[in-house]
């Protein structure tokens, strides 16, 4: 009969039920009724702590399907039986127009390659008011990574993630410089060129990094959460003999990265939702050279640069 009542009560219902059968063993018992009470007690929130976690994993077994429909097929839909829109595509304006165009929802699934950095921004402002909650699947890369991730107030991260920063962002020009010109120092002029912004690929280079400062700093996101995977994916792309664009090397967030500076956004990371690092869940080697577990280059870039 216990069995029954614990099976179908709601956890709401264990404190009233703890409740009543002390009560009862109070009246039956005479002796030891503060070791009782405290027994009972912990037994069972023990048990409303099992059934509470048994609903989260049941919850989060059921947006499996609803995932695996997103990641399907590219696009933005509205799946209006489930109250989900998910967005499975690039980050560009037809994209987004389309995307701010649907009603506000229970939850957004979004996955997307990235795209283009300035509309990721205004998509990052409104992505909070459209839906109570975000699960985050499949590949999030580039804008993805670096702008929607970080600005969002409330996530999940499904098991199929694959987080990927792109392109060591945070060199100063002297260290940008010295990287693309075989470790020479930047000449008085080259400096002067760089500061009038007549080095086009630099200025190119810098906007898209105070992009990101700005987008972080406004999101309340400390630098660091950009800075450090930049650091690391320096320090591995230096292990090579060649050298490569900084835009072409890209940095894997794992769970403990995302934590560390987004955990507090984060819920319901069960063992039905986490983030780990696994070869099959990240980009076919068909497409990608790793040059450690963190840092990669797509093969064309890797070929291109002499790396192979």
């Amino acid at each position: 009969m216990t069995h029954i009542l614990l099976s179908a009560a709601r956890p709401e219902h264990y404190r009233l039920f703890v409740v009543a059968i002390t009560a009862i063993a109070n009246q039956a018992i005479g002796l030891n009724r503060l070791r009782l009470r405290a027994t009972l007690s912990v037994i069972f929130s023990l048990i409303a702590s099992l059934c509470l976690n048994a609903s989260i994993a049941t919850a989060e077994t059921k947006l499996d399907p609803l995932v695996q429909r997103c990641l399907a097929e590219e696009g933005v839909f509205y799946f209006e039986e489930a109250s989900t829109i998910c967005y499975n595509d690039a980050i560009f304006p037809s994209q987004f127009l389309k995307f701010s165009a649907l009603p506000t929802v229970e939850q957004l699934i979004i996955s997307s390659p990235g795209g283009n950095v300035a509309t990721a921004r205004l998509m990052s402002r409104i992505i909070d008011q459209k839906a109570s909650s975000t699960i985050v699947a499949g590949p999030c890369l580039s804008a993805c990574a670096m702008i929607i991730l970080p600005g969002l107030d409330r996530f999940q991260l499904h098991k199929s993630a694959f987080i990927a920063v792109h392109g060591i962002s945070m060199l100063n020009y002297r260290t940008w410089f010295g990287w693309l010109n075989n470790n020479r120092e930047p000449s008085r002029l080259d400096l002067m060129q760089a500061q009038l912004g007549y080095d086009f690929g630099y200025s190119l280079y810098h906007a898209g990094r105070e992009h990101i400062r700005d987008h972080l700093q406004t999101q309340n996101v400390e630098q660091e959460y950009i800075t450090d995977i930049s650091e690391l994916m320096l320090d591995d792309a230096s292990k090579l003999k060649c050298r490569a664009n900084p835009d072409n090397y890209w940095g894997v967030l794992d769970l403990a990265y995302v934590e560390k500076y987004l955990g507090t956004r984060m819920y319901s990371n069960s063992d039905l939702s986490t983030l780990t690092y696994d070869q099959n869940n990240a980009l076919s080697a068909e497409f990608a050279t790793y040059i450690t577990d963190e840092t990669f280059m797509f093969r064309d870039d890797f070929q291109h640069s002499n790396c192979s």
